[in-house]
């Protein structure tokens, strides 16, 4: 992906997913499967993608461990892309990173206590 890049002075995170994507172009992967592996390279994890409305590119939220936990909302359309990081994200993107991340909280702690599962379901019916 030769691409133009925006980031913000600093983003460290941002800069070095900017760079793994660009280094993921060999014209085998797909851009899924690209931003998968530059997210990997930054030391962020893939939350979710979403395809853009035109169909021409994806928007993904990524997770940076911490602490402090930051997250990264990456955008691509067309050959360009731009990390925007804070307040810089769309609040709708940054609250269903949230949700996703308590769901998922949720999902594994209920495999860890099954008891407790059933106990609800059995209640709730």
């Amino acid at each position: 992906m030769t691409s133009a890049v925006e980031t913000k002075d600093g983003d460290l995170n941002g800069m070095q997913l900017a760079l793994a994507l660009g280094n993921a172009d060999n014209g085998v992967y797909s851009l899924a499967d690209k931003i998968a592996k530059a997210a990997e390279a930054a030391g962020a994890e893939v939350l979710f993608m979403l395809p853009t409305a035109a169909d021409d590119g994806m928007t993904a939220m990524l997770r940076v461990a911490g602490p402090p936990e930051r997250f990264l909302q990456l955008r691509t359309t067309g050959p360009d892309m731009a990390v925007a990081e804070g307040d810089d994200i769309d609040p709708y993107l940054l609250r269903l990173a949230h949700a996703s991340l308590d769901v998922l909280g949720r999902i594994g702690a209920d495999r860890d206590n099954p008891t407790a599962v059933a106990e609800a379901i059995f209640e709730a019916s």
